[in-house]
């Protein structure tokens, strides 16, 4: 199966990384941008990235990793549909000896903490969700057991070990069948979350405003009010916020350090900036206002959301 098999074979099933998004495990995708893939929708497109190639480069490095250090041998891993067939997935790897499944991970540096001791199972929880999806989809064929490996940082191999769970696994699967019948036959948006890929979408999606007038649903009356105590409650966490910032500020004075058990705070200057005014730089070399305004360029206007909450609200 060629990636373009592969990728038309994902948008008829629930995958292990779309039910990660789907219960709210995911750091990288929403249930919304799972939805638009499946319906094979603008703005679905996932451009790989250079960190994306380098874990596909990495991969089978990283599985000789593991071999070495388990004795295993691993088989790689194809695409597999389950029971009913709109639920699948493609496993990394799978130890065939020991029935592991076996997901191989390219860790930056920057998340190291988010992964606990090597050998514990103190992982992140969506790719823990991510490999008991596998687990399920292949329990008939004595896959009980699991193991994350990353290689975190370049140089710090690590393995997490995941025992299929039957009641989380029955969970996972209410909540893919409610998505699957609720808005993907039903081809209804899901909700959109906080997450930056919702926003994205929405600022490429809607790009432009226009004058027309909307009235609020029930729904969207609802909404209006969460927003209104969300703000409120920002404002005063801000508040306090700025009130402990002044405490400490005004304790360190002039120093720019501030050591303490929590570690180094720091209140330093920035540098001077510069800023030079080209236009009457430009006049002063003689162009005159035509020729300025031909070298010109005018930006779009960004689309700002504004509320009629005051600003204690």
């Amino acid at each position: 199966m060629d990636r373009a098999e592969w990728l038309t074979a994902r948008r008829k099933c629930i995958g292990g990384s779309d039910i990660a998004a789907i219960v709210g495990c995911s750091k990288y995708t929403s249930p919304h941008q799972v939805w638009l893939q499946k319906m094979d929708a603008p703005g679905a497109e996932v451009e790989e990235n250079e960190f994306m190639r380098m874990g596909t480069f990495l991969e089978p490095r990283i599985a000789e990793l593991y071999e070495e250090r388990t004795g295993a041998t691993l088989t790689k891993g194809e695409f597999i549909t389950g029971d009913p067939t709109w639920i699948g997935g493609t496993p990394d790897y799978l130890d065939e000896r020991t029935g592991t499944v076996v997901e191989i991970k390219n860790v930056g540096q920057y998340m190291a903490d988010e992964w606990g001791p090597d050998g514990t199972d103190e992982a992140p929880q969506g790719f823990v969700v991510q490999v008991m999806w596998y687990m399920g989809l292949l329990l008939r064929g004595g896959y009980q057991q699991a193991a994350l490996a990353p290689l975190i940082g370049g140089n710090d191999f690590r393995i997490y070990p995941v025992a299929f769970d039957a009641e989380v696994y029955g969970w996972l699967l209410e909540q893919a069948a409610r998505f699957w019948t609720d808005y993907v036959v039903a081809e209804r948006e899901p909700p959109l979350t906080g997450m930056d890929v919702d926003t994205d979408f929405l600022k490429k999606r809607y790009r432009h405003s226009t004058e027309a007038t909307v009235t609020a649903s029930l729904e969207i009356e609802e909404a209006c009010a969460h927003l209104r105590l969300a703000r409120a409650s920002a404002k005063e966490a801000d508040v306090r916020q700025t009130e402990l910032e002044n405490q400490i500020k005004q304790f360190m004075g002039d120093a720019s350090v501030l050591e303490s058990g929590l570690g180094r705070f720091t209140w330093r200057q920035n540098k001077d900036s510069r800023k030079t005014a080209w236009q009457d730089v430009a006049m002063k070399a003689g162009a005159g206002p035509e020729l300025i305004e031909a070298h010109t360029t005018v930006a779009p206007g960004a689309r700002v959301f504004r509320t009629p909450f005051s600003k204690g609200e």
